[in-house]
């Protein structure tokens, strides 16, 4: 049988085809053209590869030939997956869209995927001259390619003799008789796929059901997943069914790893019982949909780098006011783009609040008279970006009297804002005070861990004097203060419960407290100041 790869592709090619292009194609003619044609040539490459294989062909040059094949519908793919979405987003109904996407973009989008096949039609015709020299003839016929069984489709690999392989296959059924996973890598052209396929076809008449897949670099899940069902006999409507993330509805936590670009359906709003959504696993862009907001049984939305309808979303911020509706989210992590500082008034349960790209209007309303949450435990803030991000004045986060740990990176303060006397935890770094820190901090009753890293501080003197200063501070860590030059620690000196002291790469340190100096086992090695005690 064809390869199934192929085949999942040419169902791609007609179903999203006809979904997304032949529809709403009448402004620009070349885009039905084009889109018939991929239909057309998708059909004569399943046509070759079921010669081939009905042939059983080992010649090298039929076997390059196939491989040729091969490669170029998986380029047709990227290129279906690349622009339809885009063209998609300029042919919708809708008057607002309308607005955002001109026909300019729209024309230029399609011109692009117009010259992405003009390139597919030249390989086309080279690889249909090199088949009709090795006389491999179209037996195909078949109007309707959703009629190849794929269930008895093996690896899709080409079919060599195999020879010299006899002691590693042995050595690799043994192997999988003690473990359910075995992994075969090497350099390229060892035979490793040639081999694991002579023992998947040994190994499957042990077992009632098998499927085998190919998964390439930017694997298309949904597709290796119905490409698996259709090698197991599952009729084609529970696959569809299946496939339709609304089903899950019974599902409570979805996380996905991906090494690839994902993009969140919104269906996702179907799921009624999701309460978290973590998407940390994801390498590259995780694109959302606007209704993400409004999940109002979410409850921890954990996100690492996101994208949310990209221009679309502008468009809708600019001409209408997006609803948040998440009352009941209490976690909100790594927030990047796109963000309305107004929205976090709605998030009134939030516990957990963790902010990449913060800006000087989402620091004034973290700020501002009222709290976003009265339940805020952990709150991290960082600003990415080409410019600074500074804020004048003092500013206050004391009425967050939850609070517990708190983390300001890359926000440049003047001085340190009020702190409520609840916080365990400060880590501060590139925040560049001016405004010697330790005035307030050895002051909160329940401080315990202290994080003055790079370039947190600007000064050159820090005041820890006082008997009754840090009372529950357990571990200080001062890293890459170049500026400072003395503790000072007077004659009197608090810390009482401290375990742990870490002083790095401050190079102009040189008058430190008699009271640290004092403790039992430190060390000072290659400019860093080590000290540990263990009550």
């Amino acid at each position: 049988m064809a390869d199934a790869v192929v085949s999942a592709v040419i169902n791609k090619a007609v179903d999203i085809g006809a979904t997304k292009i032949m529809e709403e194609s009448s402004r620009l003619y070349w885009l039905r053209e084009d889109v018939e044609w991929l239909k057309r040539q998708m059909r004569h490459m399943q046509g070759y590869l079921e010669n081939a294989e009905a042939k059983k062909v080992t010649n090298p040059n039929v076997v390059n030939l196939i491989k040729d094949i091969r490669d170029l519908v998986r380029d047709v793919e990227d290129i279906l997956e690349i622009y339809l979405p885009r063209i998609e987003s300029h042919t919708s109904n809708c008057l607002l869209k309308r607005i955002s996407t001109c026909f300019v973009p729209y024309c230029w989008t399609s011109w692009m995927f117009s010259r992405e096949i003009e390139k597919i039609k030249r390989r086309a015709k080279s690889i249909d001259e090199d088949r009709a020299y090795y006389d491999i003839k179209d037996i195909s016929g078949a109007d309707d390619v959703s009629n190849v069984d794929t269930r008895s489709t093996t690896l899709h690999v080409d079919d060599p003799i195999i020879v010299g392989f006899e002691q590693d296959i042995k050595a690799l059924k043994s192997k999988l008789e003690e473990h359910p996973l075995v992994s075969v890598v090497g350099m390229a052209g060892l035979g490793k796929t040639t081999l694991a396929k002579k023992v998947f076809r040994d190994m499957k008449k042990h077992f009632d059901c098998s499927a085998s897949v190919s998964v390439s670099q930017k694997p298309n899940i949904k597709d290796l997943v119905q490409g698996i069902a259709n090698q197991v006999g599952l009729p084609k409507e529970k696959q569809e069914e299946n496939m339709k993330i609304g089903s899950l509805s019974r599902l409570n936590y979805l996380e996905i790893y991906s090494k690839s670009q994902v993009e969140i359906p919104s269906s996702i709003r179907d799921l009624k019982n999701l309460l978290t959504l973590d998407l940390r696993g994801c390498r590259y862009t995780v694109k959302l949909p606007v209704g993400i907001w409004k999940m109002e049984q979410l409850r921890h939305l954990l996100l690492d780098d996101y994208e949310i309808d990209s221009s679309r979303m502008r468009l809708l911020c600019k001409y209408q006011k997006v609803q948040v509706l998440l009352p009941n989210l209490q976690t909100l992590s790594m927030i990047w783009h796109d963000l309305q500082p107004a929205w976090l008034l709605k998030l009134t349960n939030l516990r957990k609040l963790e902010l990449r790209y913060v800006t000087p209007e989402i620091m004034d309303v973290l700020c501002g008279p009222e709290p976003i949450s009265k339940k805020l435990e952990v709150l991290s803030l960082r600003y990415w970006g080409s410019s600074d991000c500074s804020m004048n004045g003092r500013v206050s986060l004391a009425k967050y009297e939850r609070l517990m740990k708190l983390s300001i990176r890359e926000v440049k303060m003047q001085q340190l804002p009020e702190l409520p006397p609840s916080l365990i935890k400060l880590t501060l770094q590139s925040t560049k005070l001016i405004e010697d820190p330790m005035k307030i901090l050895k002051n909160l009753p329940k401080l315990k861990i202290l994080h003055l890293h790079e370039f947190s501080y600007s000064g050159n003197k820090m005041d820890c004097s006082g008997a009754d200063s840090f009372p529950q501070l357990e571990i200080l860590e001062l890293w890459v203060l170049p500026l400072l030059k003395e503790l000072i620690g007077g004659e009197q000196m608090g810390m009482p419960k401290l375990k742990q002291l870490l002083i790095r790469e401050c190079p102009g340190l040189v008058r430190i407290p008699e009271r640290l100096q004092q403790f039992p086992n430190y060390r000072f090695l290659s400019g860093v100041f080590y000290h540990q005690i263990w009550n």
